[in-house]
C-alpha cells in the first residue's frame, strides 16, 4: 500500500500540471486574439486573382487515354482440320456475314494425298484387268485374283477417304472450303468386280 500512494500523488501532479499548462496557453493565446480584434487587425487578407483575356478557341473532340476494351458480342473461330493457315481473308474489327470465308488453309499435303490415291486406284484397276485376263487363260490362281480385286477396292476406299478429307461442313447450304466433289468417277470404277 506504500508504494502505491507516491505513485497516485505523480500522476495526480502531472495531470493537475497539464491542466495548468494548457490553461495559461488558452489565456495567453485568448489575450492575443483580444488585442487584434481591438486594433482592427484580425481582418482576413485580400484573395489573390488573375485575369486573362476573353476569346473563343476550339476544343479537341480527342481525349486519349488508357485502358482496355471488352467485345460486348464475339465469336471463336476454329478450323475443323488442322493445318497452316496461308490467307486471311479479313481485316480485325470488320463485319463479316455468315458462309464468307476468314482464312484460307494449306491443303497441299492432302491434294498430294488425293493424287496418291487416285494413282493407286489407277493401277490396281490395270492390276485387276490384267489379272482378269491371265485368269480366263488360267495362267493364274483364282487367289491371285481375288488378291488383285480386293487390292482396287482398298485403293477405291482409300480414295473415297481422301476426297471426304475435301468435304467441308455446311451450314444453311453455304460451304466455305471444298476441292472436288466426292468421288468423281468412282462410280464406274465399282462396276469392274471379280468374276
Amino acid at each position: 500500500m506504500k508504494e502505491t500512494t507516491p505513485m497516485k500523488k505523480r500522476i495526480i501532479l502531472t495531470i493537475f500540471g497539464l491542466i495548468v499548462l494548457i490553461g495559461i496557453l488558452g489565456v495567453i493565446k485568448g489575450l492575443q486574439i483580444g488585442r487584434m480584434t481591438a486594433m482592427g487587425q484580425f481582418a482576413l487578407p485580400p484573395e489573390t486573382v488573375t485575369t486573362a483575356e476573353v476569346r473563343t478557341e476550339s476544343w479537341e473532340s480527342l481525349m486519349t487515354s488508357v485502358g482496355s476494351l471488352t467485345a460486348v458480342q464475339g465469336v471463336t473461330v476454329a478450323a475443323e482440320m488442322s493445318g497452316k493457315v496461308v490467307q486471311i481473308t479479313f481485316e480485325p474489327g470488320a463485319r463479316v456475314q455468315a458462309g464468307d470465308v476468314l482464312v484460307q488453309q494449306d491443303t497441299s499435303a492432302e491434294k498430294a494425298q488425293l493424287a496418291g490415291a487416285e494413282a493407286e486406284v489407277t493401277l490396281t484397276k490395270i492390276n485387276l484387268a490384267r489379272a482378269k485376263e491371265l485368269l480366263a487363260k488360267e495362267l493364274i490362281s483364282k487367289s491371285d485374283y481375288d488378291t488383285a480385286a480386293a487390292k482396287f477396292e482398298q485403293a477405291v476406299v482409300d480414295l473415297v477417304k481422301a476426297n471426304l478429307d475435301f468435304i467441308p461442313k455446311c451450314d444453311d447450304g453455304r460451304c466455305s472450303m471444298y476441292l472436288r466433289p466426292v468421288c468423281v468417277g468412282i462410280e464406274p470404277l465399282l462396276g469392274v468386280r471379280a468374276a
